[in-house]
């Protein structure tokens, strides 16, 4: 109740739904690099993971989890986001 008279948004008082995103493909992940026009190694640091992380992904070994896919869909779908990543301290 304390949260719904300060105004904040809460399970309690919304109901969020999030349609269930499929994987990411190794192709889709290799796609969206290349869109960007980025090598391995800065793509990676881009998203704040390990070089052969990204590789394992690329390769289809590991599939990004679900936070790294979204990230990867959001840079895919807003590509400007990769400068703003870059300035995260």
């Amino acid at each position: 109740m304390a949260d719904e008279r300060q105004g904040q948004v809460t399970l309690r008082s919304h109901k969020v739904q999030l349609s269930k995103l499929a994987p990411l493909t190794a192709d889709e992940v290799v796609a969206v690099r290349q869109q960007l026009n980025l090598s391995r190694s800065v793509f990676a640091m881009y998203l704040r993971t390990n070089t052969r992380t990204l590789e394992n992904w690329e390769q289809g070994r590991a599939t990004p989890n679900a936070q790294a896919a979204t990230l990867i869909r959001l840079v895919a779908q807003f590509p400007e986001t990769v400068e703003r990543l870059a300035l995260l301290t």
